[in-house]
């Protein structure tokens, strides 16, 4: 899964990845030109959407 995560800041950034190692997805961060994607082998981020509070992604 790619999720565009340009709009998150960066402690929000932390929040989410620090979400997906606890539940053993690996996710790594990439730019690509302008925008920041986060790259994971989750097919869906709405739990961490709805845990974290984070509603740009």
């Amino acid at each position: 899964m790619k999720m565009d995560i340009t709009k998150l800041k960066d402690e929000e950034i932390d929040q989410l990845i620090s979400f997906l190692e606890r539940r053993n997805i690996t996710s790594f961060v990439k730019r690509n030109g302008e925008t920041l994607l986060l790259i994971c082998r989750s097919t869906s981020i709405r739990p961490a959407r709805l845990e974290l509070g984070i509603e740009n992604i």
